[in-house]
């Protein structure tokens, strides 16, 4: 089994570096900046990556997290002039409001899910509401698109499935479709399932596509949009699928030994990486070959010719833990609980 040996490119002193890379922040890439918004304490702030990693832990901007709101499926506008909060209790809806706090707009809904996404291009703003009343669904679910200006609703659809519950959203690369992922209840309790991916339609309002991935959450796209990786209810699998058509194009599987945690990503266009592991103390990352001749859906298993893992040198006392984060652009980051690191592979 060929290993591949990273190579530190930066790191950076930042107290929060773990919930970077472990899904608690809300990112996305303008031009060739990744900006990122995470909450500490009483504040969502924002950080360009590349200034992070150079040293610049002070955020470019912050913004005050307001009361009755689900300050973790908040984000930040690209252009960092304002961010968008869920709103819960009597004041249910989605607001937005610049660095100084002000509120620029506020739409109101009976029963927002907790989750709001901006654009890429930073023009609309997504969310998920219900019919319903003090944390109880009534009603069906239905996804919103709002304009970002002014918090009008630009647009509206059900999403027709009433076993759905807890929904999230999760943005596109491309900026102008978003992932409907729910809990569904199974017979060994809820799991979670990508069911639905919606879009504007030009002259109809907004689309909805079922995706055919059963029991299967995203953790992540490779840098086009083209290919999407998702991880099975039990974490024994990591399966690439075609965007376009939910058609699969490789499954790795973790084996009885282990099983995949929730953090998987592209390098480029055919190399991922992905994480294992049962715990803090057994952390695995590896680099996965996702190359595909179109000819069929692919299979292999850890340890296997498409799989590598990952030797770093000496860093953190606790390194590697599961979280990394994969940029994109050959480089990837990984944290300890007071570090943030930047990597390549060795060759790289």
């Amino acid at each position: 089994m060929i290993q591949v040996h990273a190579r530190l490119v930066a790191s950076v002193a930042v107290p929060y570096a773990r919930q970077l890379v472990n899904g608690w922040g809300k990112a996305y890439r303008v031009g060739g900046t990744v900006v990122v918004g995470i909450v500490v304490g009483d504040d969502l702030v924002a950080h360009r990556l590349d200034a992070l990693l150079a040293g610049e832990v002070r955020p470019a901007t912050r913004f005050p997290v307001p009361a009755d709101s689900f300050p973790h499926g908040a984000m930040v506008a690209p252009d960092l002039s304002g961010a968008v909060f869920p709103m819960s209790g009597g004041s249910s809806g989605v607001c937005r409001v610049d660095s100084a706090g002000a509120l620029r707009w506020r739409w109101r809904y009976s029963y927002c899910d907790g989750d709001a996404l901006v654009s890429s291009d930073g023009r609309w703003v997504w969310t998920v509401v219900a019919d319903g009343a003090d944390g109880a669904v009534e009603g069906p679910v239905s996804v919103v698109v709002l304009d970002a200006a002014n918090g009008r609703e630009s647009g509206r659809i059900a999403v027709p499935d009433a076993t759905l519950r807890q929904d999230q959203l999760i943005a596109h690369p491309g900026g102008r479709q978003v992932a409907v992922v729910g809990a569904r209840e199974g017979e060994e309790g809820p799991y979670w399932s990508t069911a639905y991916w919606v879009r504007p339609q030009p002259g109809v309002g907004l689309q909805l596509r079922q995706y055919p991935s059963g029991s299967e959450a995203i953790t992540g796209f490779d840098p086009c949009g083209t290919v999407v990786a998702m991880t099975d209810v039990y974490a024994k699998y990591v399966r690439l699928r075609r965007f376009d058509s939910g058609a699969p194009l490789l499954t790795v599987r973790a084996g009885t030994a282990t099983e995949f945690a929730a953090y998987t990503g592209f390098l480029d266009s055919t190399t991922m990486l992905a994480s294992s592991g049962t715990g803090q103390n057994d952390a695995e990352h590896w680099l996965l070959d996702t190359s595909h001749d179109g000819s069929g859906p692919a299979e292999d298993n850890l340890g296997g010719p498409r799989t590598h893992p990952v030797r770093y040198p000496p860093v953190g006392p606790q390194h590697p833990l599961p979280h990394l984060w994969a940029l994109g652009d050959g480089t990837w980051l990984t944290a300890d609980p007071g570090t943030l690191y930047r990597w390549t592979t060795a060759a790289g």
